[in-house]
């Protein structure tokens, strides 16, 4: 798969990928608090 194919350049993919990415990343974070 390539990137052109999820990631079309348009305002709405940009926005899409920056709530996913700081969704990801506050879940790594938050996993060891989790498993405590």
């Amino acid at each position: 798969m390539q990137l052109h194919e999820i990631h079309s350049g348009h305002v709405g993919d940009h926005t899409a990928w920056l709530l996913f990415g700081t969704t990801a990343l506050a879940a790594l974070v938050s996993i060891p608090f989790w498993l405590r």
